[in-house]
């Protein structure tokens, strides 16, 4: 069931023995995390991916952009399993191409299911197409407890003083306020007001992919407006596979570009999971020749601020009382994207 206000779920438990022994344990633990460029180590660390794994006989799955790509969720998932990271976050499309069990247990599972016992997952749509496709059923019977209420596909816990929301986007409930996900939603904000929050689902509200049938996407204005007003300070997304993180990003209405305040939520786009590579709409971007990506700061107004569509990785978030900070990194071991923002209550 959802865990009730201020606890986790037992599932979502925090279990690695050095983690919860002896402070040098601990400190040894911490230590090979990745630096993020203001908090200490001591302070959570969420790992972030979506749109990861390829069935076995999807290797090369780029054909979307006329182009192959050897599919690398196997080197993306190491990258986590090394990061001793405290959570993962993963954002839905998690295994191609239709969420199917089998692939769960043989392919998810050697892979990123690996750290199962930090895992705070969410269904995308792909969880919802061919044999299970009006019910997720596969999704849930693999993850159990730790997909929150079997069918539902949405939960919060606790993360330090902060509030992780896993919402589903995967059916038309998340846009409806008279649904059972957003009553939920609604007392359990009521219930934890005061907090730093971060809400994740896999459809993006704002995005600047180029792809057919990826889009800015209107049906998410209203949860945007809500986690305006509740305090979220980060929204986590996939479905296009690239990297993109938009700044400070306010609720300004249906089919509008988004406004830019001081006191916005950053949304990160996190498609680059290992699968395959959706382009960018966006003309080159500066750095773009010495990256040899697609990438750099945009050069658009009132979209989105850094985005690269040809590299693989992780997004790293480490959350203190006062900041938080974000760092991009590269199956490459390059660090591409990172910064240090203050936490804002509205």
């Amino acid at each position: 069931m959802v865990n009730t206000p201020g606890t986790l779920l037992a599932a979502h438990q925090y279990t690695s023995a050095a983690y919860t022994s002896a402070a040098a344990a601990r400190a040894a633990y911490e230590a090979a995390q990745p630096a993020t460029p203001s908090l200490a180590k001591k302070y959570p660390l969420l790992a972030v991916v979506g749109d990861m794994v390829s069935n076995p006989d999807l290797d090369h799955r780029d054909q979307e952009e006329g182009t192959t790509i050897a599919a690398r969720f196997k080197d993306v998932s190491d990258m986590v399993v090394q990061s001793n990271c405290t959570y993962l976050t993963v954002l839905g499309d998690n295994v191609y191409e239709h969420g199917q069990l089998a692939d769960y247990a043989w392919a998810y599972h050697n892979t990123f299911g690996r750290v199962n016992e930090k895992c705070l997952p969410m269904p995308g749509n792909h969880e919802y197409m061919g044999p299970n496709s009006s019910t997720g059923a596969d999704y849930y019977t693999y993850f159990g407890n730790l997909a929150g209420p079997s069918g539902l596909g949405y939960y919060a816990v606790n993360i330090g003083p902060w509030r992780f929301y896993s919402l589903n986007s995967c059916t038309t409930a998340l846009w409806n306020s008279a649904s059972p996900q957003r009553m939920w939603l609604a007392a359990d904000l009521a219930a934890n007001q005061g907090k730093p929050k971060i809400a994740g689902w896999h459809h993006p509200r704002w995005t600047d992919g180029g792809s057919p049938g990826i889009s800015d996407d209107s049906n998410y204005e209203q949860i945007w407006e809500i986690c305006y007003a509740e305090d979220f300070q980060i929204v986590l997304v996939g479905h296009d596979h690239n990297y993109q993180r938009w700044d400070k990003i306010k609720a300004n209405g249906a089919g509008n570009n988004p406004a830019t305040v001081a006191d916005g939520i950053t949304q990160f786009v996190v498609g680059c999971g290992g699968n395959n590579f959706f382009n960018l709409k966006d003309p080159p971007r500066p750095g773009e020749t010495n990256l040899n990506l697609t990438g750099g700061p945009s050069s658009m107004p009132n979209r989105s601020s850094y985005g690269f569509d040809r590299m693989f990785g992780v997004l790293f978030l480490r959350l203190g009382p006062t900041t938080w900070d974000w760092l991009f990194k590269g199956i490459d071991g390059n660090v591409y994207d990172s910064g240090t923002r203050s936490i804002y209550y509205r």
